[in-house]
């Protein structure tokens, strides 16, 4: 019996110095993106909660967005379909990240199968490209909401948020996937508390109204020391 108890004392000791520096370990590997404690497969369900609460808030009127990360188009074409669409930009690369653990075998597949839905419809143009670069196209304060469905690794997550909030609209919305990945959970707190915004959790989506305009864009010096702060 005493043996028994000062093995369940010592597991207990164990535990309980190792559990902190564990969860040190875990939140900054999410926080890079390089694990993720929380994954799932909810692309297929749409219309997503922040594009619903964005309908709600603005009712028919003729909206001009971005969304980043299209992959086969889905989502976009529910996007188009619930809001009122005067303009809708879809952004991305559609190609594999060769520096990070991230490929996919259907790229082309999937940027065929955009362009079939897309195809008659004049108001929405396809941005080719990654984000970084394709953020050029769209003028600063021109959208009313930008959703963010691109590279959920923490640094690139930060990236479309730091960039494409600029372009967004006074009390217009920055929004998008994935919140429950813990990577894009950092980026989004860290952003908000950057900026002092408030997000609303809108499983599985965030939800940010841009509430004050001291929002700027980064300048590539700063966006790197970002990048290199959390490598």
């Amino acid at each position: 019996m005493r043996l028994e108890k000062l093995r369940y004392k010592m597991m207990f000791l164990f535990m309980k110095t190792l559990t902190p520096k564990l969860k040190i370990l875990l939140d900054d590997n999410c926080r890079k993106g390089y694990i993720r404690l929380n994954d799932y497969k909810l692309h297929d369900n749409v219309p997503r909660p922040s594009i619903l609460k964005i309908k709600e808030l603005t009712g028919n009127k003729q909206l001009v967005g971005v969304e980043i990360g299209v992959r086969d188009g889905i989502n976009a074409i529910s996007i188009y379909n619930t809001l009122n669409i005067k303009q809708l930009f879809l952004i991305d690369s559609w190609i594999n990240y060769d520096s990070i653990d991230c490929h996919y075998n259907d790229m082309n597949e999937n940027f065929n199968k955009t362009i079939e839905k897309i195809v008659d419809k004049d108001n929405i143009t396809v941005l080719k490209g990654f984000s970084s670069e394709m953020v050029s196209e769209i003028k600063d304060n021109s959208l009313d909401f930008v959703y963010i469905d691109g590279n959920h690794f923490y640094y690139y997550a930060l990236q479309d948020l730091e960039l494409y909030s600029k372009k967004v609209k006074l009390n217009g919305f920055i929004c998008g996937h994935d919140l429950s990945i813990d990577s894009v959970k950092f980026a989004v707190y860290d952003f908000c508390r950057k900026y002092d915004l408030k997000y609303e959790s809108l499983y599985p989506d965030f939800f940010i109204q841009k509430t004050h305009d001291n929002v700027v864009a980064l300048n590539e010096s700063n966006l790197n020391k970002i990048i290199n702060q959390n490598e």
